[in-house]
């Protein structure tokens, strides 16, 4: 198993470890927008029967800005609003940590199957949250996963209205 394939596999399964490694592995920046990029196409593949195919550019589009508004909300809620004094982080950092954080986006491809686009988005959105939580407790050094809960809930509620919106609006 590749290293990348690796730690996709270790952010699936939430763990801690995998997330302080990306947070340190200044060469992982890439590797982490390479998940977002690929759970974006997921989920853009998962809703093809719900849309057309003309909309699947605008959704993969969709997915990404709605990552970019999810970690600023959460970068600046962990820093200006939550932070502790070992609170140490940089833009680079959450990048990274919140890029294999959206690894569970991967199941929304499962969409595609008839019956199971709203089941299959609604089990990304959540794990995404859960490893967001991990990936935010370990990159703020909070010793709080409800600390690191509060910061993701507000990003995750605008993220999941978000891309619930576009969806609807491309089924219109």
């Amino acid at each position: 198993m590749s290293p990348y394939v690796n730690r996709i596999r270790r952010a699936l399964k939430l763990d801690p470890a995998l997330f302080e490694e990306v947070e340190a592995d200044k060469h992982a920046t890439g590797e982490a927008v390479g998940v977002v990029l690929l759970s974006s196409g997921a989920t853009g593949l998962g809703a093809i029967p719900q849309t057309s195919i003309g909309s699947l550019a605008i959704l993969f589009v969709a997915v990404l800005v709605g990552w970019c508004a999810w970690v600023y909300v959460t970068f600046v809620f962990g820093v200006q609003v939550f932070s502790v004094p070992e609170t140490d982080v940089d833009v680079g950092q959450i990048v990274r940590t919140s890029g294999y954080a959206a690894a569970p986006g991967l199941f929304a491809i499962f969409g595609i199957i008839p019956l199971l686009y709203v089941p299959a988005l609604a089990l990304a959105l959540v794990w995404m949250l859960a490893a967001m939580v991990v990936s935010v407790r370990q990159a703020f050094d909070y010793s709080s996963t409800w600390r690191a809960l509060g910061v993701c809930a507000a990003g995750w509620i605008v993220l999941a209205a978000y891309i619930g919106g576009v969806v609807l609006l491309l089924q219109c």
